[in-house]
């Protein structure tokens, strides 16, 4: 059973990673093709899981950028 939970825990942690970079290459090509429709930030923060979350909102920053600086952190930590 806590084997499971880990293996849950490891792979929300790699989705959010996936989706922040995703959204972090939507930039760099809107930036690259000169286009003028920016992604959507609140789809990559609804990609965050409720442990993320939560430790965003007891920062108070709840945004792309921490949410990115977040994620750069804990790949830091791992």
């Amino acid at each position: 059973r806590l084997l499971i939970s880990k293996q849950i825990d490891l792979w929300e942690k790699n989705l959010e990673a996936f989706h922040v970079d995703l959204f972090r290459n939507k930039c760099y090509l809107c930036a690259l093709t000169n286009d003028q429709d920016l992604p959507n930030s609140k789809d990559l923060l609804s990609q965050a899981s409720p442990t993320t979350k939560a430790a965003l909102h007891k920062l108070a920053a709840f945004t792309p950028c921490s949410f990115y600086t977040f994620i750069a952190a804990r790949r830091r930590i791992d």
